[in-house]
């Protein structure tokens, strides 16, 4: 008898650290990242007692490791969600975040493969990303690629763990955002190349502080330039003479912060666009 029952504390001592080392995704089949469509956090679930470390979790988009607000369908950014414990020095960090969109909370875009120590997984017809083992650092980088246009704002909702490795579940703690991070969709018509021009290129691409313009017009002209934020501000513009063929313009930009851009060249009612990062 004494033998049984120390097999079976080993068994559940081994449930018990699987569930402290594993996403929650995989061991419960649970969304813990404060999304309406959770079902209680990390610590509420009973995963991760305690409220040790005090930890906070932040999550940005990342165009070229630029935070953005926007997004451009169709496109792959980073998704960078940090873990900042508020005290004491944990050594293992996970995760779990979802990307949704829309009244009915549908996923939003998708997570590229899974690196080393992550993976994604459905839950509810969800797409969800989250460790697959604890972590020794406390930031999580993952792909996602935007959806297509007209699935407009997406909302990021991510939770956090701090954990003190002891192989039981308390001791640790645990975090969720505040309030999802949430991005916009890029609706700008300006998306369509070579409206005004059969050819527009810009390089360097990220620039510094030269920008060289190429663009190959049909016709002569005096255009309007101007290079737009993401949030719609126009911080740089004037009027670029064309002519037939293929133009060259040098651009200087090095009094632009950095960021994403999205340059515009426009007769009034044709635009050729290109977007632009600045370092």
């Amino acid at each position: 008898m004494k033998l049984v029952y120390t097999l079976f504390i080993a068994a559940l001592a081994g449930f018990i650290f699987l569930n402290n080392a594993a996403g929650p995704g995989l061991v419960q089949n649970a969304d813990r990242t404060g999304s309406p469509l959770g079902t209680g956090t990390c610590a509420t679930a009973g995963c991760h007692s305690g409220s040790s470390f005090s930890p906070s979790i932040t999550v940005e988009l990342l165009d070229n490791g630029v935070a953005v607000t926007q997004y451009e369908p169709g496109e792959s950014y980073d998704l960078k969600l940090t873990v900042t414990p508020g005290s004491g020095t944990p050594p293992r960090f996970g995760f779990q975040t979802v990307a949704l969109t829309g009244n009915d909370n549908t996923s939003a875009g998708t997570f590229g493969s899974a690196p080393t120590g992550f993976r994604t997984l459905n839950i509810g017809g969800r797409t969800y990303a989250e460790h697959a083992s604890p972590r020794t650092s406390n930031t999580f980088t993952i792909e996602w690629t935007a959806p297509a246009a007209g699935a407009g704002e997406v909302r990021f909702y991510a939770a956090g763990i701090a954990a003190n490795a002891n192989g039981s579940t308390n001791g640790d703690g645990t975090a969720v955002l505040t309030a999802p991070l949430t991005v916009t969709e890029l609706t700008v018509g300006t998306f369509s190349p070579e409206a005004l021009f059969s050819q527009l290129e810009v390089a360097p691409n990220p620039v510094r502080d030269l920008l060289t313009l190429r663009a190959q017009s049909e016709q002569s002209g005096e255009y309007q330039f101007r290079l737009v934020s993401l949030s719609g501000q126009v911080l740089l513009q004037n009027r670029l003479g064309f002519q037939s063929g293929e133009n060259v313009h040098t651009i200087d930009v090095s009094t632009l912060p950095a960021g994403v851009y999205l340059l515009q060249i426009t007769d009034g009612e044709r635009v050729s666009a290109a977007k632009l990062l600045r370092r």
